[in-house]
């Protein structure tokens, strides 16, 4: 088998703002420019769930937002990010995606019932500079087996 630190690290953002998406590749890129990383993003929980579900897009890593609409053209609701959460940490198939929560809700008991959830990280957006976002990310990625879901 190929050396597994060569194959590249899946990270896929759930996010409905299309200026956070555009960020947050613009940060993995620049800051993450000699990592192997394949980087995708979508704006809903249906198409998300697609492509974690998909052993060829199945993400190491996933940046998830709370408030999102289940379809384009959805209304936001937190439910929705929440069920990607628990889908993702409660299905053996997917448990071991590591997920760091990028929301802007800043209220303690979301963040608790979220780690309760089994995420990874939660972070509020903009309480941080890039760096610390992209330190976070190398911090988790240290942590991925890139193996564990690579066909």
């Amino acid at each position: 088998m190929a050396d597994e630190q060569k194959l590249p690290i899946r990270i896929l953002s759930i996010e409905d703002d299309e200026f956070i998406r555009l960020f947050i590749k613009d940060v993995m890129w620049i800051h993450g420019a000699n990592e192997n990383i394949q980087f995708d993003t979508v704006s809903n929980t249906e198409a998300g769930l697609v492509r974690i579900k998909d052993p060829a897009t199945r993400p190491h890593i996933l940046f998830l937002d709370l408030m999102l609409p289940e379809k384009d053209g959805g209304s936001p609701d937190i439910e929705n990010g929440m069920g990607v959460l628990e889908k993702v940490k409660t299905d053996p198939d997917l448990m071991s995606i590591k997920v760091l929560v990028f929301s802007s809700l800043k209220e303690a008991e979301v963040k608790e019932k979220v780690m309760r959830l089994g995420a990874d990280r939660y972070m509020v957006k903009g309480e941080y500079l890039p760096a610390e976002l992209i330190a976070t990310v190398k911090e988790i990625m240290q942590q991925v087996d890139r193996s564990s879901n690579s066909q």
